[in-house]
């Protein structure tokens, strides 16, 4: 059914805003983090350090992947991403509830009006992930909602794996100046 369709599209693409809005969020606790711990261990090695080589050229380096870093995640687009998403899941929810009237009322000719409105909404933003489709599902199965798709072993593992694998890579960033001042610290 067209509703379905309609639906499942807009939980994954609720799904895809939230992901591209937390990455926004991160993205710039992270880079605000670096520039904090680039000021504070500069004034560090000013003060333990002032004539280490080391440590101007391990400051060098650090400022110009802070920049680097800055540069990428600008061109990102996380939020404005996000907000696209938002307002296309926004238009798939008002054709979800057009699609399910029509499908009650059995009107074929709203009904492929919807389809065709359908398309140009989806075609309006850019696609969801495969990922934010099985999150989706992982997430419903979780709440303990009852859904028309399965979780099978796949689609669980590829979820599970999502998830932990994004909880690494923050741990990573947000740890990484600590470990690189640590590794500087013992040279």
């Amino acid at each position: 059914m067209l509703s379905d369709t309609i639906w499942w599209t807009r939980k994954a693409r609720i799904q895809a805003a939230e992901r591209l809005l937390a990455n926004d969020f991160h993205t710039q606790l992270i880079l605000v983090w670096y520039s904090t711990f680039s000021v504070v261990a500069s004034i560090y090695f000013l003060k333990f350090a002032p004539q280490s080589d080391l440590a101007n050229v391990s400051m060098v380096i650090y400022s110009v992947m802070i920049l680097s870093i800055s540069l990428f995640m600008s061109g990102r687009n996380f939020k404005e991403r996000g907000m696209l998403m938002k307002q296309c899941y926004l238009q798939l929810d008002l054709l979800y509830r057009q699609a399910k009237a029509a499908e009650s009322a059995s009107d074929e000719k709203e009904l492929k009006r919807i389809s065709e409105e359908y398309q140009n909404v989806v075609n309006a933003s850019e696609n969801h992930r495969e990922v934010d489709f099985i999150a989706s599902i992982f997430k419903m199965k979780l709440a303990g909602e009852k859904i028309d798709k399965e979780l099978t072993w796949y689609r669980g593992l590829r979820a599970g794996t999502y998830f932990v694998f994004r909880v690494c890579y923050l741990i990573v960033f947000y740890t990484l100046p600590i470990l690189t001042m640590a590794t500087i610290r013992c040279i």
